[in-house]
């Protein structure tokens, strides 16, 4: 069973899911903290960035080992919807 590419599948899978839940849940535990108002201070925008972060470092992950590709920066900004500008950092 070890051997079977359909189980190492699936359990990749699993185990992808199982992150982009967490860092899902973590982001709307935070959001949900702020109330209403959406009021951010500088701690929560600062966790906010890294749950992100780690959300787009799964996603960037999953789609290269779907297509067995090796990560580099082009194949990164290949990912990347045409319409999104990039910008230099502010």
């Amino acid at each position: 069973m070890a051997n079977n590419p359909v189980v190492g599948t699936a359990s990749e899978i699993s185990g992808i899911l199982s992150t982009v839940t967490g860092v899902a849940v973590e982001i709307e535990k935070l959001i949900g903290a702020t109330g209403v108002a959406g009021q951010f201070d500088a701690n929560q925008v600062e966790q906010l960035t890294q749950l992100f972060s780690g959300l787009a470092q799964v996603a960037i992950k999953a789609a290269h080992d779907a297509l067995g590709q090796e990560i580099t920066p082009e194949s990164v900004l290949k990912l990347m919807p045409i319409a999104t500008p990039t910008a230099p950092p502010v």
